[in-house]
């Protein structure tokens, strides 16, 4: 008998980022299916309690849509063996060209708020089920992989068709930042880097771009049979989260002896290195039976997300007009410039809800992000020289002569989760180092970052004070 799959998803969009693990099997394995049909439901996860801050925390978050936020969705069927036994790709136009209540002849339909279709030939059998959105280098900013008998360090770009993924482990199925150009930076940081590491010993660097964003579903102990149709529900969020980064400037007055001397138009540029290497396409739950984090728990230090504008300024200095909840105030309490940047999460299941310092859950060392800032210092500018160091090995503090790059360095202690928003408002206390920032090493911490609010994406925001 064949098997009719119909899936219909509501939609509000909500927050996730996607999981990719990594297990066993080198060669495809043929079955012999029988099939039958399965009603699926899909909502978006429920909205996090904020609570309370220092600053006046910002309010609202990116709005999301089918058209603007789902480019591209994958579904697939895994066994207990962890082996896909059947997937199926679903482009944005199968429901954007739909009107209101109309089904195409192919039994697609679009009502503005849900979209379904009539799926043949599902195996009969006992499965988990995950939907993914985004999985894609062409339509986000991400790289599709797979591991050998999931080992992550034999990791091979290869694109997620359905042929590939029919049959192939689920454990083997990772997705990773895409590359930059030829994995380089902005020119006067590139240059600067190619120095040190030709001359000062530094370790290389290599540039990634921003995530784009991942969403994430799964209904565990879906039963297939030939005689019935099957049924089952899931929650879709994000498999990523967001930093949001807010600057008050001021303070750089006083450092600078009456008015600041720092050029925020010019070689402005925002670097997050010691990123996650990956995150897994299977679901899993850990050994207390809360659901497996998506971060595949390996940070790789020399690998840096970079976020740069050649033609002005890097951060936003309005509030947002538009992809936005209405009555967004992102500047509050003297911050002047914010930029928001979707990350992978690099919360590992062993830094659970409960293990906190002051209100959070911190990263452990070897996971936490490392934050750089830069712009162009002037003339006049006090910052810290770290070719020229004091009887203590500290940066000696110059006035630059000349335009010059500065940088400002600090370690982003929180564990960050899929489908949250955090917020660090930073502020000043030096005028940053030059050339490049002597980064402490990844093992020992020591920026103390003050929890203000968590937020989930469509919802609150967990804010943090940085002192630069």
């Amino acid at each position: 008998m064949k098997k009719i799959y119909s899936l219909f998803m509501s939609s509000l969009l909500f927050g996730s980022m996607v999981v990719f693990s990594s297990c066993s099997s080198d060669e495809k394995k043929e079955f012999t299916t029988e099939t039958s049909s399965m009603h699926l439901t899909v909502d978006f996860a429920k909205a996090a309690q904020s609570r309370a801050t220092n600053f006046t925390p910002s309010v609202g978050v990116p709005t999301t849509s089918w058209g603007d936020n789902i480019l591209k969705l994958q579904f697939f069927l895994y066994d207990a063996n962890g082996v896909i036994r059947w997937a199926k790709t679903v482009d944005r136009n199968h429901y954007t060209t739909l009107s209101d209540n109309q089904a195409d002849p192919d039994g697609w339909y679009f009502d503005g708020t849900k979209f379904g279709e009539t799926f043949r030939d599902v195996p009969v059998g006992s499965f988990t089920l995950i939907a993914v959105a985004n999985v894609d280098r062409n339509v986000s900013n991400v790289r599709t992989t797979f591991g050998r008998n999931g080992m992550t360090s034999t990791l091979q770009d290869v694109d997620y068709s359905d042929a590939f993924i029919d049959n192939t482990n689920v454990d083997e199925l990772f997705i990773c930042h895409a590359w930059s150009q030829n994995q380089r930076f902005p020119d006067f940081y590139q240059d600067r880097l190619s120095y040190a590491v030709a001359n000062a010993g530094r370790s290389n660097e290599y540039g990634r771009l921003e995530a784009g964003e991942v969403f994430r579903g799964f209904a565990e102990g879906v039963i297939i049979t030939s005689t019935t149709e099957a049924l089952a529900s899931m929650e879709i969020s994000r498999d990523v989260a967001m930093i949001r980064l807010r600057i008050d400037p001021s303070a750089l007055a006083e450092i600078d002896g009456g008015e600041a001397k720092v050029d925020w138009t010019r070689n402005n540029a925002i670097f997050l290195s010691n990123v996650p290497q990956a995150i897994k396409m299977a679901h899993h739950v850990d050994n207390i039976g809360n659901v497996a984090t998506p971060f595949n728990g390996n940070s790789i230090s020399s690998s840096v997300v970079f976020i740069h504008n050649p033609s002005g300024c890097t951060f936003n200095t309005t509030e947002p007009t538009s992809g936005y909840e209405p009555g967004t105030q992102i500047l509050t309490d003297g911050f002047t410039m914010w930029r928001d940047i979707i990350i992978f999460p690099n919360k590992c299941d062993d830094e659970v809800q409960g293990v906190e310092t002051g209100g959070v859950v911190p990263a452990h060392d070897r996971h936490k992000y490392v934050l750089s800032i830069s712009a162009l210092g002037l003339p006049g500018h006090n910052c810290k020289d770290n070719d020229n160091l004091d009887a203590d090995g500290n940066p000696t503090t110059v006035t630059l002569d000349a335009p010059t790059t500065v940088y400002w360095c600090a370690y982003l202690d929180l564990a960050m989760a899929s489908n949250n928003v955090y917020e660090y408002n930073i502020t000043f206390d030096n005028g940053g180092q030059t050339p490049l920032p002597n980064r402490p090493d990844i093992s020992s911490m020591g920026l103390n970052v003050n929890f203000v609010t968590l937020r989930a994406w469509n919802s609150a925001i967990v804010s943090t004070d940085l002192v630069l």
